[in-house]
């Protein structure tokens, strides 16, 4: 399926595209589905898109979630954006633990067979399972490196949500590299 080649784009009228409307909308009626979807509309609905900010919407949702603890994965060039997130939470009383890319302090050459350096690594594994062990029930990901971010996601079993995507051509603005001119 390529969504993007479709001509009609019928499901704009409610056409079942794929046969898979009735199945997918009973696992949205789960209670606990049903309760994210409620939350998450109030930060959009009634005129509300677009007057809060991505930081600002992560707070409500928070409060609304009743999250107990607030886990941060986030790089080590982003430190100044993770303490200011710290600062955030401690200003709206919410516990948090925050995680840095290069926590344990593993030497790229003890993980990865090919490096022969004694540079310190990022352990996207690591912050996922200190993370687990804070018992955070939901993650907000700054920033880690393509692949480590994908390593990350493999060991976390709770809600997480992505506050910033790493893109150092385009000062971390991913969608500028989809923009018109795009060299194949």
């Amino acid at each position: 399926m390529n969504c993007t080649t479709c001509k009609s784009k019928e499901c704009k009228n409610g056409t079942d595209c794929n046969g898979n409307k009735q199945e997918i909308i009973h696992l949205y009626k789960n209670k606990e589905t049903q309760a994210l979807i409620k939350d998450a509309s109030q930060l959009v609905d009634n005129g509300r898109a677009g007057s809060l900010s991505r930081v600002e919407e992560l707070i409500e949702f928070i409060k609304s979630r009743k999250y107990k603890k607030i886990g941060v994965a986030y790089c080590i060039g982003f430190e100044n954006y993770a303490k200011n997130l710290s600062l955030l939470f401690n200003a709206n009383k919410i516990k948090h633990s925050i995680i840095c890319c290069i926590t344990d302090g593993i030497r790229e050459a003890e993980i990865n067979s090919e490096k022969i350096n004694t540079s310190i690594s990022c352990n996207p594994i690591g912050q996922a399972l200190q993370l687990k062990k804070d018992n955070v029930d939901l993650i907000v990901e700054i920033a880690l490196c393509l692949g480590h971010d994908i390593l990350f996601h493999r060991e976390i079993n709770c809600d997480i949500t992505v506050l910033v995507v790493k893109d150092r051509k385009y000062n971390h603005c991913p969608l500028e590299g989809l923009k018109t001119n795009i060299n194949f």
